[in-house]
């Protein structure tokens, strides 16, 4: 402890307290995530804000067994082909369009170029077989536009990609809690989209995924309905 050090009104030692050059490489490097962390005005906001709600709206009842098998690999692999971040935050944003068209574009492009032939013939089935794929990708992408624009908010949304929460305590009556959610006609029982009493056996089942956007302004409402509705859509097209 440094004697002459004269304590501030923060609490912080004067003597103590680091230049300001130290603080630099936080600055340069984190600003934008410190951004959204620290300042409620300019930080994103969850459209579904629970787990529980999520599955209200996004689990294997909600969906039906088939078009919730298709839809947690679909979003497997969209998140594996536009998440670059090491943290394993994936963004939605005009980017992911422009990679889906470059890409879409190349694979057109060989197989115009790919000859006829026995092993021709095997490589350009391959090669519509990702083509296919991205343009999936691109389908999935432009639900979330689409919900963007009818709700007046940016194309900018960040992914995080989670794991279900499991408690230690087990209470068969509060698996008969009913839980209302904005925007679904009948309540849901709280075992039904809360994995706190069982765990998933299904590995399924324990993923899902957060889903943050930009709120243009404090007391903005979005319908969670108008893109879980989509997605539902969506998933029953992939597995039709």
């Amino acid at each position: 402890e440094n004697p002459d050090a004269e304590e501030g009104d923060d609490g912080w030692s004067n003597m103590d307290a680091p230049p300001d050059d130290d603080y630099y490489p936080v600055e340069a490097d984190f600003s934008e995530q410190a951004e959204e962390y620290i300042n409620r005005k300019n930080r994103r906001h969850p459209v579904w804000k629970s787990e529980a709600e999520y599955r209200a709206h996004l689990g294997k009842k909600a969906l039906g067994e088939q078009a919730f098998k298709c839809f947690t690999d679909e979003m497997d692999k969209l998140f594996k082909y536009y998440g670059n971040d090491l943290d394993g935050i994936v963004h939605i944003d005009k980017t992911c369009i422009e990679k889906c068209d470059k890409d879409i574009s190349k694979w057109e492009s060989k197989i115009i170029e790919q000859k006829q032939g026995e092993k021709s013939i095997i490589d350009t089935a391959r090669m519509k077989e990702s083509l296919k794929q991205i343009q999936i990708y691109k389908k999935w992408t432009d639900i979330f536009f689409e919900f963007a624009d009818d709700q007046g908010i940016d194309r900018d949304f960040v992914i995080i990609p989670t794991n279900q929460f499991t408690s230690g305590f087990s209470k068969s009556d509060i698996g008969r809690l009913r839980i209302e959610f904005p925007g679904l006609k009948e309540p849901c029982d709280f075992a039904e989209v809360s994995n706190v009493l069982t765990s998933y056996s299904d590995p399924d089942e324990s993923r899902f995924f957060y889903l943050f956007y930009y709120r243009k302004n404090p007391d903005d409402k979005i319908d969670v309905c108008a893109l879980t509705s989509r997605l539902k859509q969506m998933a029953e097209e992939c597995c039709a």
